[in-house]
Order: structure tokens, then C-alpha cells, then sequence
């Protein structure tokens, strides 16, 4: 992990021009397919049984979706839910990765649906897309089943990791996993032995905290409805957020990769200022390249704000929507949404400031 200067600048200004020359439309969605799932996360704040799934569109629709979009997606990550549920995800996914302006497909997924997921993968023809597959694992398989609400899910996670050692070692595709562990109190003493866990497959672990439904400093007006069901009991002090942190370090820094350490780090920090002072290190970028496309094809910049626009309205055009809907403005609406610190660190200068600082040390 020995990165001189030269290479961290060199990095910066690639994202920096990255940013100056996006189009006016966000390139990259997180597209919720479905919010039904087949597990019962007590921190889940999508699949909970107080909340009213919204409906969900079909292949066709999801499909006139991307093409509208006249080759500007260029990341899409499937979720939900559990988007392998849904019932025309391996055509989606596959008509995605067919497209030639298609840099890099992304699922998350638990671990319950495996025989699907390969057998979609083991389809996908296109070796110049990035294929990325994240799941999570909270802990030791106790602690983990007890979180997931299913004796199963322990080893279905262990079985995906297994299963993509294998396909991987077989295939042409640019592949890669990693795993995600939500920490709250019925875990966050479980942080190293899940790291070292793992790491036995070569898996990096990053960090999640599990939300409140206080933890958004939006207006009540603007808060969407993924709202977590059970988890105003098991947020983590300031302290206990601060040891975690540490723990995660001490392992990643000698075990990841550069930047895989230093850019969760700089995060993971964040989500401890936002805690301490109500708002971030850099302003957020939630809408300018990324955005999220819900179930029923309604749209917002970020899965914390309520949908500002329909699909359905625009003739299921992506571009449409955009054309009228687009501002290119940083958002001071902070929350504690861990999508939004990553993809916001390197769209300003402040965030480039601090992603800079923290990888070359001062």
C-alpha cells in the first residue's frame, strides 16, 4: 500500500475532470427493482411490514427507460429489496450489460438467491463492463441469522463467496465482491471477527451504521418514507462509533487496498462529524451524476428525499425528465446516507480537500 503523491494527485484530477465534464443527466442510479424481500432485517428501512411497497414496472418499461436514455447511464446498481426477487431481473440485468456504454453493473444482494445470480452472471457476454456484487454480513453466523431474521443466511453469504471464487477463476468478466456489515449494538463487538472472517476469502468488509428515523436533518416535507423500523434502540453512541471506526482501521490498513482503506476511512469519519456537528466535511452532490430510480419509476437525488418527478409522466424518458428537472447544485441537506458521502467526496473542492488530506497524510 505504498502510494506516493504523484499517484494520489494523479487520481484527484481524474475525478475532478470526471465531474467537469458530466452531462447534464445523471449517469449513474441506484434503481430499486423491487422492496419486497426474503429476509426481515430488524435496521432494514425498505422491506418492513410497516411500510406499503410501491408497485413495480416490467421489463419493458425498465427497458425503455435505459434506451431513452440515449447511452448516458453508465453505472447502474440493481437493489431493492432483494432484486433477484424480482421477477424479470436476469432480462434486465442482462439487456443492461449488453450496452456498449455500459461501464459498471452493480447488485446488491443477500447471499439467499446464489443459483440465480451465477447463472445471470454466467450470460453476460460483455468483458468491457465492471461487474460488482455486494452483500452483507453482520457478524458470526448467531448474530448474523439473528439480524437477518432466517437460520439460512449465514451460509448462504458463506456459499455466495465460495460460488464466486469459482465462477470467477472461470471466467472472462471484470468481477469483484465485497461485503457490507451494518453495525449496531447487537454487533459492533463482532467487527474484527467478521474482518478476519472474510478476509480467509480475500473479501474486504466495509462499514455501515445503522440509521435512526431521527437521523436525517431534512424537513419533515422532503423525508421520503425508507424510514428503519426497529432501529431507534440500537444506534451507537458517538464513542461507540468512534471505537469501531478505529477497530476497522487497524485491520483494514494493514490488510486493503490503498485506497479502498483510506477512502472508507475519510466516511466513515464523516459520518462521525455529522453526528457531532449535524453536518458534513463537503457539501453533497446527491443529483448531479447520481440518482435513484424507485420501484414504480418515480425519481429522486438521493433515497432519503421524497421523489420529485415520475417517470411515467415523461413517456418512461430519462433524458425528458432530466432536461426538466436538472439543476447541477450541491445540497447542504445532510443525513447520515453512507451512498451519498461516497460518491459526494469527489465532486467538490472541499471533498477533494479532505479525500487529499487523508490520502497523503497531513
Amino acid at each position: 500500500m505504498n502510494y506516493n503523491i504523484k499517484t494520489v494527485i494523479n487520481k484527484e484530477f481524474g475525478e475532478i475532470k470526471r465531474t467537469l465534464a458530466a452531462s447534464k443527466i445523471p449517469e449513474s442510479v441506484i434503481w430499486f427493482l423491487t422492496e419486497r424481500c426474503n429476509l426481515t432485517c430488524g435496521h432494514c428501512f425498505v422491506s418492513h411490514k410497516d411500510r406499503v411497497y410501491r408497485n413495480e414496472m416490467n421489463y419493458d418499461q425498465i427497458k425503455s427507460i435505459i434506451d431513452s436514455s440515449q447511452g448516458s447511464l453508465k453505472k447502474i446498481s440493481f437493489t431493492g429489496g432483494e432484486p433477484l426477487i424480482f421477477k424479470d431481473f436476469s432480462k434486465v440485468f442482462l439487456y443492461a450489460s449488453s450496452l456498449a456504454q455500459m461501464n459498471e453493473l452493480h447488485v446488491s444482494t443477500n447471499g439467499m438467491l446464489n443459483d440465480k445470480l451465477f447463472s445471470t452472471l454466467g450470460e453476460c457476454n460483455n468483458d468491457q463492463v465492471q461487474y460488482s456484487i455486494q452483500s452483507s454480513i453482520d457478524g458470526p453466523e448467531e448474530i448474523h441469522n439473528k439480524i437477518r431474521g432466517n437460520k439460512r443466511a449465514f451460509k448462504e453469504v458463506i456459499q455466495l463467496l465460495k460460488l464466486f471464487y469459482e465462477f470467477k477463476s472461470k471466467s472472462k468478466l471484470s468481477l469483484n465482491l465485497h461485503l457490507v456489515m451494518t453495525v449496531s449494538r447487537l454487533n459492533q463487538y463482532s467487527v474484527l471477527e467478521t474482518m478476519e472472517l472474510a478476509q480467509t476469502y480475500n473479501i474486504p468488509v466495509t462499514l455501515n451504521f445503522v440509521r435512526s428515523s431521527t437521523d436525517s436533518k431534512l424537513d419533515k416535507s422532503e423525508i421520503s418514507d425508507f424510514i428503519p423500523q426497529e432501529s431507534d434502540n440500537n444506534e451507537l453512541s458517538i464513542e461507540e462509533i468512534n471505537s469501531v471506526i478505529a477497530t476497522w482501521c487497524r485491520f483494514a490498513e494493514k490488510y486493503y487496498e490503498f485506497f479502498v482503506y483510506k477512502l472508507n476511512k475519510t466516511r466513515m469519519q464523516n459520518v462521525l462529524y455529522y453526528y457531532k456537528k449535524g453536518i458534513w466535511q463537503f457539501p453533497c452532490s446527491a443529483g448531479i451524476n447520481n440518482a435513484v430510480i424507485f420501484s414504480d419509476g418515480s425519481v429522486s437525488i438521493c433515497e432519503t428525499k421524497k421523489p420529485f418527478a415520475k417517470l411515467q409522466d415523461f413517456d418512461l424518458n430519462y433524458r425528458k425528465l432530466w432536461k426538466e428537472h436538472y439543476t447541477g447544485k450541491m445540497h447542504t441537506c445532510f443525513c447520515s446516507y453512507d451512498c451519498a458521502m461516497d460518491y459526494s467526496i469527489n465532486k467538490s473542492a472541499k471533498g477533494h480537500w479532505v479525500a487529499v488530506k487523508e490520502l497523503i497524510g497531513i
